[in-house]
């Protein structure tokens, strides 16, 4: 019989940047040098991170929960988890969280072998994939009005939809990090646009992005002769979310330095 999972979907936007709070690999020790042979080579230290485990409760029925939050926010899981356990004593759960740079490969091997964790940390975005695969107990009834208890008021109905693949819910929405919209002032201004007025929808959104593209020509998207492939200015722009402290860093006379 398929054995099925529960997942915590972690519907974030941006939600790659905490691949950051892991830490990163240890790196294999240098051998001493050759014109040295009294010295003994260092041993290779192992590539591979170790998982952190934690043995939470001493209840008979055992879930393994997997995740890769292994900075601050892993803490504050941590605490959940600890609440849970003490909440609900015929329970024990055992954590293993590890950085997102190993997470999915091990996740992905556990799949394959036919043992993986119970309940485990994913990404919104990866949620379809494994839905495809199979592998996910479908979560509608553990919500209320389908037979549940968590409230669904306490879910954004936006993340609850993400979660959904043909009328079917997968996932628990565990947090939601939201982009700002940084805006230009002087593009803006020299669009005829009001820079103290950002949009407030989608449309909008759309609009105004469109008012500011330009191509080589000064023509906009909207124009029968804007070329596509000849763009001067872009009204709007998703940068990857590692660039957004970059450029933060720079914004306050910080620099990137190399150890």
């Amino acid at each position: 019989m398929k054995r099925y999972h529960l997942l915590f979907a972690l519907t974030a936007i941006f939600a790659l940047l905490l691949g950051a709070c892991g830490a990163p690999p240890t790196l294999p020790a240098e051998e001493a040098p050759a014109e040295a042979p009294a010295e003994a080579a260092a041993p290779a230290a192992d590539a591979t991170p170790t998982p952190i485990v934690s043995e939470l409760g001493q209840g008979d029925v055992q879930l393994i929960f997997w995740h890769g939050l292994t900075g601050p926010d892993g803490v504050t899981l941590q605490a959940m988890v600890e609440q849970f356990v003490a909440d609900n004593p015929d329970i024990s759960v055992r954590i293993e969280s590890m950085p997102w740079g190993i997470y999915y490969d091990k996740l992905l091997a556990a799949m394959v072998s036919g043992d993986p964790p119970d309940v485990f940390v994913i990404h919104e975005f990866n949620t379809a994939g494994y839905v495809r695969q199979g592998v996910l107990r479908p979560s509608t009834d553990l919500f209320e009005g389908d037979g549940g208890t968590l409230p669904v008021d306490d879910f954004k109905p936006e993340l609850l939809e993400r979660l959904e693949f043909d009328g079917v819910r997968y996932g628990v929405p565990l947090d939601n990090l939201g982009w700002g919209v940084w805006i230009n002032r002087d593009l803006f201004t020299a669009a005829g646009l009001d820079p103290d007025v950002p949009p407030t929808n989608g449309q909008e959104l759309i609009e105004m992005a469109q008012e500011l593209t330009l191509d080589a020509n000064g023509n906009h998207p909207y124009d029968p002769d804007f070329d596509a492939s000849n763009v001067a200015q872009w009204g709007i722009t998703v940068s990857n979310p590692k660039n957004l402290y970059q450029s933060v860093l720079w914004q306050y006379g910080g620099d990137i330095f190399s150890g």
